[in-house]
């Protein structure tokens, strides 16, 4: 874009920006030895769409190549195996390295380990596995979903693993546990949380504030109001600043139920 008369813009990442995305599969690896090593599993709270594969994607060349040699890998959501399926059926809608993939015969959804459970009798089969495995699971705040028995069976054990892959809004489960919550009622049923909570926001589907930045620089001339929303206080806050010492633009922070007319 290099023009608009009003620009609406989302600031869930205005305060900070993500690691390295070209580093995330090697730093998701690495937490997963890790976890296998304890003993433990890795539960995986994701998005059932978009995040899942993307998680898949990253697994993909380890287990081929025999890092995850033996590791039993579930994605545990109706939701997400459908949408996997759908990805699979459309390799003509990936960038060319993933296409170049598919014609190798590689394809990037599915290696050594893959399991998908969509009954109700495979998902629970998952609780009376006995060796390390991986658990990806919707929805991805802790919500709903299947994902939050796999919270009541795991997160008790302190060599297990809880990975946040995406953003956790302020209010749901996954922030509590992102914020150190040391005990939590989950389905009516008070928890203690001894495993080890990591985040790896290099997944995140939303920009950072200096990608925001970025993208902002390109207007020729910048837009009369900016009007920002889908962020916390302070990040919306410091995108704010951030966007009024740079361009001089005039920022509104909408409140709810505030209206505007555009003339």
């Amino acid at each position: 874009m290099d023009e608009a008369d009003w620009l609406v813009l989302e600031s869930t990442y205005g305060d900070k920006d993500h690691g390295n995305i070209a580093d995330r599969g090697k730093r998701l690896l690495e937490i997963v030895l890790e976890t296998l090593e304890r003993g433990g599993n890795v539960i995986i709270p994701s998005f059932a769409i978009g995040r899942t594969q993307e998680l898949l994607y990253e697994l993909n060349p380890y287990a081929e190549t025999g890092k995850l040699k033996g590791v039993k890998c579930f994605v545990d959501s109706p939701m997400a195996v459908s949408a996997t399926e759908i990805y699979s059926r459309h390799p003509e809608c990936f960038d060319e390295e993933t296409i170049n993939l598919f014609k190798s015969g590689d394809s990037p959804l599915e290696f050594p380990g893959i399991q998908y459970a969509r009954s109700r009798d495979e998902s629970k089969a998952i609780n009376d596995l006995r060796e390390p495995h991986i658990i990806i699971s919707a929805s991805g705040m802790c919500t709903g979903g299947r994902i939050l028995h796999h919270l009541v069976q795991n997160i008790e054990h302190k060599n297990n693993t809880l990975l946040f892959v995406g953003y956790q809004a302020d209010g749901t489960i996954g922030r509590r546990l992102l914020d150190g919550a040391k005990s939590i009622k989950i389905m009516d049923k008070q928890v203690n949380v001894r495993a080890k909570v990591e985040s790896l926001d290099a997944f995140s589907a939303h920009a950072g504030k200096s990608e925001i930045l970025g993208w902002l620089r390109a207007f020729k001339k910048f837009p009369t109001l900016v009007f920002l929303n889908h962020g916390e206080p302070y990040a919306t806050n410091a995108l704010a600043d951030a966007i009024q010492n740079e361009f001089g633009g005039k920022v509104i922070i909408p409140k709810i139920g505030q209206s505007f007319r555009l003339d």
